[in-house]
């Protein structure tokens, strides 16, 4: 009991602590969708102050409140701490890997899925765009190794996946503005891109904006574009814009990126089949062993996306109007935004690749705790059968069934990203977004931006239960 007690104490200070940092995020949902983000911002932050684990997530909700409240320096600022220190805590923690195996995968400290922290480092780029603008290249350049890294290990698999084929011809495709990528056989295109990487296609949209406001990167903006179209095949027309310096002369241009609806939820799943094997399991072996195995009464349980697919939100209608004294008379332009990125069919993807192996790991903690109870009971020499041996087997039940699926997951993550690219004559403008047709309706939100010749210009557009609350950026 000495060495268990250590472990009670511990289980009920966290889910003390667990419950109010619960109620804080709740709150804070509650408050963003209603378009709230002030005091969604204030919720998280009274939640990081009762949770001493998973700050960087709460960080990282709080750093898309102040996106949406035009706080651009906050939350890059934000943005850039939390991504160091989940690239620090991704390192493998002994302690934390036991204690996982003693307990569930929430004992380990949270690092997000790999779509989470690729959308991480969009937000990043985006927060810079739409502030000082200082880091974005740098920020931008990152993003674009991991590119071509990945686009290069695809490639390598498709070739390597081949082997009844004749061998693969010696040219190679080069993709403008990259490394020289290899294609395999010279009558094949490019290895598709698996969906759960679609991020990358904001992240290469993100990197082109940057490259054309320089005039001689112009082949890495072409080169950036090319994989807007490979990572999302189904890419908006963004694929085929030119902007920055690469518009018209005297012209600018104006993007206006919306953040559609809020990410899935994670729900619970029971992994009947893994449960039914484990019951088969320990009643053989507690028939042929000498003691008795923890009965499988609680069913193994992993986390799943509640949502596959975002939600028919309308499409987002901007229309902009030339303003001052010397604007010409002209009609005010309008457009509406095209999807780029579907995250909950994304996090769908991540949910079916990385299931195996958590179903797994599962498995493995209940073999490690039987084996654990049967260690128990054959050093205090339990009698099989006997009053100990229950009480033993039960305690052993008791802790399986305190497993709890890994749920944390990123909050506030828009569901849809949408995108629209207006080349606009140098001036100011008065921005109209909403949801209508002519995007005045009731629930249109409206801003002024300035156009600069042969820069970008950036809107975030926020829209969490679906009509427009806030429009930021601009400048």
């Amino acid at each position: 009991m000495s060495i268990l007690r250590p472990l009670f104490l511990g289980v009920l200070t966290t889910v003390s602590c667990g419950c109010a940092s619960s109620q804080h995020q709740l709150s804070a949902v509650a408050a963003f969708d209603g378009g709230r983000p002030q005091e969604a911002a204030s919720q998280l932050s009274e939640a990081v102050e009762s949770r001493h684990a998973e700050v960087e997530l709460l960080r990282a909700d709080q750093a898309v409140c102040r996106l949406m409240l035009g706080e651009n320096r906050q939350a890059e600022h934000a943005l850039h701490e939390v991504r160091a220190q989940l690239d620090y805590l991704t390192q493998k923690d002994l302690r934390e890997q036991t204690t996982s195996y003693l307990t569930d995968d929430k004992a380990v400290a949270w690092t997000g899925r790999e779509f989470e922290k690729r959308m991480l480092d969009c937000l990043l780029v985006l927060s810079s765009l739409t502030g000082d603008r200082q880091d974005a290249f740098a920020y931008a350049t990152a993003v674009s190794d991991q590119l071509l890294a990945e686009r290069r290990d695809i490639q390598a698999a498709a070739v390597a996946s081949k082997t009844e084929s004749p061998s693969p011809a010696k040219g190679a495709t080069a993709v403008q503005g990259t490394d020289v990528i290899p294609v395999g056989h010279a009558d094949s295109g490019p290895a598709p891109a698996p969906v759960v990487l679609s991020t990358n296609a904001l992240a290469a949209y993100l990197l082109a904006a940057v490259h054309s406001e320089l005039p001689m990167n112009g082949d890495d903006m072409a080169g950036a574009l090319e994989q807007v179209s490979y990572w999302h095949p189904d890419s908006p027309d963004v694929s085929q814009a030119e902007f920055g310096v690469h518009t018209a002369p005297d012209h600018g241009t104006l993007h206006v990126v919306t953040f559609v609806g809020r990410i899935t939820d994670w729900q619970p799943e029971s992994v009947q089949p893994t449960s039914a094997a484990l019951l088969l399991a320990d009643r053989i072996l507690s028939a042929a062993g000498d003691h008795t195995l923890p009965p499988t009464v609680a069913p193994v349980r992993i986390a799943r996306p509640a949502r596959s697919q975002s939600r028919p939100f309308s499409p987002t209608h901007i229309v902009v109007t030339q303003e001052g004294e010397q604007a010409p008379p002209r009609n005010p332009e309008s457009q509406t935004s095209q999807t780029l990125l579907d995250l909950n069919r994304i996090a769908h993807e991540s949910w079916q690749d990385s299931r195996d192996q958590v179903i797994a790991r599962s498995v493995a903690r209940r073999v490690i705790k039987k084996g654990v109870v049967y260690a128990t009971k054959n050093r205090l020499d339990v009698d099989k059968d006997s009053g100990a041996d229950l009480l033993l087997s039960l305690g052993g039940a008791a802790w399986e069934a305190l497993e709890k699926p890994d749920l944390r997951h990123l909050l506030l993550l828009p569901e849809r990203i949408d995108v629209a690219v207006m080349p606009l004559p140098v001036g100011q403008y008065q921005l109209d977004v909403g949801t209508g047709p002519s995007a005045r309706s009731a629930e249109a939100a409206s801003t002024r931006i300035e156009i600069v010749n042969g820069r970008n210009t950036f809107v975030l557009c926020f829209r969490p239960s679906g009509g427009v609350t806030h429009v930021v950026g601009g400048h």
